[in-house]
């Protein structure tokens, strides 16, 4: 069996790794970091003085209509995708 090593669990990263599990290669992907994921987080931030933090995403967070190859694989993997109304 071939191995294939994939550098960073981002969307990118993991996206590789399952295509080329799903051709048949044993697949190692690393990550420096703690979390996977890369970009597509949110972070929280507390003003001074303020009780409660408020929340930020950051990278990636919007699937349009148009990104039917995202749906699908949300789909396929079971994967809830949000709708925003407003």
């Amino acid at each position: 069996m071939n191995k294939v090593c994939v550098i960073g669990a981002g969307a990118s990263g993991i996206t590789m790794g399952r295509l080329l599990k799903a051709r048949g290669y044993e697949v190692t992907i690393l990550e420096s970091t703690a979390r996977v994921g890369g970009m597509c987080c949110s972070i929280a931030y507390t003003e001074p003085g303020a009780n409660e933090p408020r929340y930020f995403d950051v990278g990636a967070n919007y699937v349009t209509k148009d990104y039917t190859e995202v749906r699908a694989l949300a789909d396929e993997l079971g994967f809830d995708l949000v709708t925003d109304t407003a």
